[in-house]
């Protein structure tokens, strides 16, 4: 890992494995889509880069399976009833440092940044493969400054946040025609179907096929378990009446890690299909 290096202090990491190990880049996506790196293996006195995310300053950050477990007929063990993934907090520890501008005015840009209301920002790990990881984070608060500093002096500061998808998600792939899909991930994935409007049909793995009628606009549709098949435009706005046709007549679809499903996909239907993982390290 290559030294980091932010105005005269200096954070020797080379040799230590520590908890960015494997990672390339961290960083947060607002949303209005700026990207703020906060660390990389590169130095991180990067032009225009002014908050640091230090060895040690990511705390939680991870999911976990809360299971619902009953007594077994037999004598040994315990059987699975359900299973839930809640939403799951973090925090970062950060160092602020003013580059074109008093660090004040870097902190203040900083807090605009996050929000408590949707649409929320992203928190991104990417690792030395090149393979990204995302959590969409709701603000939860700030650390109160001991000072305010002038000039571009060094400043502390920590952020709190809750993804209340309970998971982080991984690179969507995208499939047409016959489908045989292997689940990756730590969680069964985000299965939705981009359809382009026109009549087709389409086969599930519990083996039932779905005539779909002409509505002549793009949609969306949601196979996840709950949703039962939700229908939504581009910008995500419900399509009640395309909907209610298909109401009960497609419910949600959910593959097990290292399952293998079925789908045969008409023409203008793209399956999306996005890993859930329980923690970006993974």
């Amino acid at each position: 890992m290559i030294p980091k290096r932010i105005a005269g202090v200096h954070t020797d990491t080379s040799g230590v494995p520590g908890m960015f190990e494997g990672a390339a880049r961290i960083s947060y996506v607002d949303p209005t889509g700026k990207v703020w790196v906060l660390w990389g293996t590169e130095p991180v006195d990067s032009q225009g880069q002014e908050v640091f995310l230090p060895e040690g300053g990511w705390d939680d950050g991870e999911a976990a399976v809360d299971f619902t477990e009953q007594e077994t007929v037999g004598r040994f063990g315990a059987g699975v009833r359900g299973w839930k993934v809640p939403a799951f907090d973090g925090e970062l520890s950060l160092w602020i440092k003013g580059d074109k501008r008093p660090t004040v005015q870097a902190w203040q840009r900083w807090q605009r940044a996050w929000t408590a209301f949707q649409p929320f920002g992203q928190l991104r790990v990417m690792s030395e493969a090149g393979v990204n990881r995302y959590a969409n984070v709701q603000l939860r608060g700030f650390s109160k400054p001991e000072f305010f500093p002038r000039g571009d002096v060094l400043m502390e500061h920590s952020v709190s946040y809750r993804c209340l998808d309970g998971c982080w998600f991984g690179e969507v792939e995208r499939f047409t025609g016959n489908v045989s899909l292997s689940a990756g991930g730590d969680l069964p994935p985000l299965l939705k179907l981009r359809w382009d409007g026109s009549a087709t049909s389409v086969r599930f793995p519990a083996g039932n096929t779905v005539s779909l009628s002409s509505i002549g606009a793009e949609r969306i549709i949601n196979l996840d378990r709950g949703y039962m098949g939700q229908i939504t435009d581009a910008d995500g706005n419900v399509d009640s009446q395309s909907w209610s046709v298909l109401r009960g007549v497609i419910g949600g679809v959910e593959i097990a890690p290292g399952e293998v499903a079925n789908f045969k996909l008409g023409a203008g239907l793209t399956l999306e299909v996005t890993p859930r993982f329980l923690s970006p390290w993974r």
